[in-house]
């Protein structure tokens, strides 16, 4: 059943015209810990995706942002999702998907504001990949 959902919320999100207020009003799923288990799993191997489907990790982290607000923004940045440093590209993707769309985002402030800074300093991204280069060759 969550694998439907999930992949009916992957669809909307590859839909242009679809609003993200709509995407959020649809996602209807109950909270459970077996759920916050399904979630964060599919969240973790976001390394794994490839680069263009950023939808495979944006839909269960909607849905966990919906249901759990901070939690969700907090599970994500202990992983890494949001870290520039990672080798998976798609971090920039879910950070303008967030940031464009906050409003409609179950978050404090404080995270509101995490996501903004975060998305408005990608231009580092070439800075911390020159930095890990440099120091790959020492």
């Amino acid at each position: 059943m969550l694998e439907e959902q999930l992949l009916e919320l992957e669809k909307q999100l590859q839909d242009s015209t679809a609003s993200a207020g709509s995407i959020m009003e649809s996602i209807n799923i109950k909270w459970s810990s077996n759920l916050k288990k399904k979630l964060e799993n599919q969240i973790k191997k976001f390394k794994d995706c490839a680069e263009g489907n950023i939808y495979h990790i944006l839909a269960p982290l909607l849905v966990y942002i919906k249901l759990k607000g901070d939690e969700a923004i907090i599970f994500c940045r202990k992983r890494g999702l949001f870290g520039y440093y990672n080798e998976w590209g798609g971090t920039v993707e879910i950070l303008k998907w967030l940031y464009e769309n906050s409003r409609f985002l179950t978050i404090s402030d404080l995270q509101r504001n995490y996501i903004s800074h975060k998305y408005n300093f990608r231009s580092v991204i070439a800075f911390y990949s020159d930095c890990e280069e440099t120091v790959y060759r020492f």
